[in-house]
């Protein structure tokens, strides 16, 4: 005998189907990359190494995410997004942190399911003081050795090592001159305590490479080392380094210079090369 399932099971079953079919289609932002821009002739190279993208719906942070990345989002509809470009600041993986110079980028997405490919582009904020900018392109060499050192700085034109452009400094330790201490000589104003302040800057070097800051307060020399830059294997890299604390402690007080180091710790040479020097710090 034929039997009929009950009609309220039947209806239950198309009830669920329908909803199967009607239910929402899950919606995405994805994020490659966060490309920069920048005002050659005041601000330098449009260089970056931006890592990750701190994520805003409707003004709210949903999450910062390393890129490239691909999240979902709960919002339906027109949608305003807003995406603050973040930093490894002082090279840090631990210390991700969102770029006080950059500005954000904002979009409007409809979102109504599926990937939705976002291509944020960025520049420096208006309020960001460029205190040094130094390409090695031009006819000045603001880059001493130190004392201490036992060799100094080249300026390297028409190279074909060059990160960008035709020129850069390099640095050359071996067992003949087994320490380098490269300062500036710019005599920069300390800036005040509640004034941000980085160092952005491209390098290769094949042995580590200390980076510090020089101040000149109340008529004494102090020396801070900031960050050690491990060897690279000589390939261009990226790092925007945090100033303010150590400048903090001087703040608008004096002067400061920063230096670089590398010594010898091998029986072959060590090289550090340097391109795209910038002192920035909130007006």
């Amino acid at each position: 005998m034929l039997k009929v399932a009950p009609i309220f099971f039947v209806l239950t079953a198309l009830q669920l189907l329908s909803c199967k079919q009607e239910a929402p289609q899950p919606s995405y932002i994805k994020i490659d990359s966060i490309s920069m821009s920048s005002k050659h002739n005041s601000q330098g190279s449009a260089s970056a190494k931006i890592s990750d993208a701190w994520i805003y719906i409707n003004d709210q942070l949903i999450g910062a995410y390393e890129l490239p990345c691909e999240v979902p989002v709960s919002a339906s509809g027109s949608t305003k997004i807003s995406i603050v470009p973040g930093i490894k600041n002082t090279g840090q993986s631990g210390d991700r942190q969102k770029y006080i110079f950059y500005n954000r980028f904002d979009s409007t997405i409809i979102f109504n399911g599926g990937s939705n490919t976002l291509l944020p582009h960025v520049s420096y904020i208006d309020s960001a003081s460029f205190l040094w900018v130094y390409d090695f392109e031009g006819n000045n060499l603001p880059l001493l050795r130190d004392t201490d050192s036992d060799t100094t700085l080249q300026w390297l034109k028409n190279n074909e090592n060059a990160f960008e452009g035709n020129a850069f400094g390099e640095v050359t330790v071996d067992s003949a001159h087994p320490k380098a201490i490269i300062n500036s000589n710019l005599n920069l104003n300390i800036p005040a305590a509640t004034k941000a302040t980085y160092l952005e800057l491209n390098y290769a070097c094949s042995a580590n490479t200390e980076v510090g800051v020089i101040t000149y307060a109340s008529n004494i020399k102090s020396t801070t080392s900031i960050v050690t830059l491990k060897s690279t294997d000589l390939k261009w890299n990226k790092i925007y380094i945090d100033f303010s604390n150590a400048l903090g402690n001087y703040a608008a007080q004096g002067i400061f210079e920063i230096y670089f180091q590398i010594d010898h710790l091998s029986n072959k040479e060590s090289k550090l090369r340097l391109d795209n020097i910038k002192i920035i710090s909130q007006k």
